[in-house]
């Protein structure tokens, strides 16, 4: 059994193993594991799905083909293009079963293959499908007719190019629009302890200045105790004690005010280190949340349960399916990094203005379904690219999977 997701694919294997005639001998949670996993043990029957990591289903199917030609393949996926189900078929798989169908569809799949005989779910019958020339396959499906060929697609090279441009100039974007980022809050931070400390030598200044008065006046009282007469000096001599008393009090009150104010330096020192902190510690959680490049989205695909479609729009009131929504950019602002989106979700328009550059967009199509994530990650004049960000299954999908306990009916 080969499957990303361990929770779907524990599911399936009690699903598999109550029955007392089936056996799971290996699970596996990427394409190469399954090709290495199939050569070494030679099973008589191998369950794939096609959205594997590392190497996709297809791809997987056609190693394991030669290197175990007598190990049987079975198909069960959530993708239902026909062009995938022909592949799948061509390349030898006797069966195809849609992960929507996989409690009725699943156990009367593995009684057709292991029989020799082919099985598609009963929503691909109207799908036309070209039989393989497998020497292991027979010519009748089941759940199936048998039709015209299917168009092959090819890539431009001059596609492939201009794909790579545009991958790199969303790179430098994100990486310049990050750098303005950070410089923006440190910089206001950096304001605010400016003007903390502009307060604290204001009143640094204001105490020299009564220190400087205080000065001043005594002078000005000495002279005056030299010029009088002798019988003042006692009474000049006790004012000036005095004077110095209190100068010794306002020395130390100053001194005082000197250790508070290297005591505010130090903790706005701190304050600064720690919002530096907060800056990067945002600055790492925006890279690990906010796919750059296709790389990137696959990586975060593999690391949760979510679906990730890529789109490149055109400033038009014409929509365009990406993955579960229909979207459409109706303003783009390269100056500010903005644009406005028109969404259709369940038949109903959503408008979303001002969207920012990795901002994410949250559509909940339902009260109590996942949430649907919309974030463009570059904007031209006249076109935005983006990808949209969908749950990989629902709660639907694996309310689906029969209970190991219950007894399967075999439903054709």
């Amino acid at each position: 059994m080969a499957d990303d997701y361990e929770g779907w694919r524990h599911q399936i294997c009690q699903s598999l193993q109550a029955r007392p005639d089936l056996r799971v001998i290996c699970e596996a949670s990427d394409g190469l594991e399954a090709v290495r996993r199939a050569e070494e043990l030679k099973p008589n029957l191998i369950v794939l799905d096609v959205g594997l990591p590392t190497l996709n289903g297809i791809e997987a199917a056609r190693q394991i083909r030669k290197l175990s030609p007598d190990s049987k393949i079975l198909f069960l996926s959530q993708e239902s293009s026909a062009d995938i189900v022909q592949e799948g078929l061509k390349l030898g798989a006797l069966g195809y079963v849609l992960k929507a169908r996989a409690g009725t569809d699943l156990l009367a799949a593995v009684d057709a293959v292991l029989k020799g005989r082919r099985f598609v779910s009963g929503d691909l019958l109207g799908q036309e499908f070209v039989h393989t020339t497998d020497a292991q396959v027979p010519e009748h499906l089941h759940h199936e007719k048998a039709l015209r060929p299917r168009r092959q697609i090819t890539f431009d090279p001059a596609f492939v190019s201009l794909f790579v441009l545009a991958a790199a100039g969303v790179v430098l974007g994100v990486c310049n629009y990050q750098q303005r980022s950070v410089i923006r809050q440190i910089t206001a931070h950096e304001a605010d302890l400016d003007g903390t400390i502009a307060q604290l030598r204001s009143l640094l200044q204001d105490a020299t200045a009564k220190i400087d008065g205080i000065a001043a006046v005594q002078a000005r009282q000495a002279m005056a105790a030299d010029s009088a007469a002798e019988s003042y000096t006692r009474a000049a001599a006790a004012d000036e004690s005095l004077q110095s008393a209190r100068l010794r009090q306002l020395q130390s009150a100053i001194n005082d005010q000197q250790m508070k104010l290297q005591a505010t330096q130090s903790e706005i020192a701190k304050t600064r280190a720690d919002l530096e902190g907060d800056l990067n510690a945002k600055r790492n959680e925006l890279n690990s949340s906010i796919a750059r490049t296709h790389e990137e989205l696959v990586v975060l695909e593999k690391r949760g349960e979510r679906d990730y479609f890529e789109f490149d729009a055109a400033k038009s009131k014409q929509f365009e399916r990406t993955g579960p929504l229909n979207l459409s950019v109706r303003r783009t602002d390269t100056k500010h990094d903005n644009v406005d989106l028109v969404l259709v979700v369940n038949d109903q328009e959503i408008s979303k203005k001002g969207v920012n550059l990795y901002e994410p967009v949250w559509i909940y199509e339902t009260q109590d379904a996942q949430p649907v994530q919309v974030v463009i990650n570059n904007i031209e004049k006249n076109w935005a690219h983006g990808y949209v960000s969908a749950p990989k299954y629902s709660r639907a999908d694996l309310s689906m999977i029969p209970d190991p306990s219950t007894p399967q009916t075999s439903t054709h």
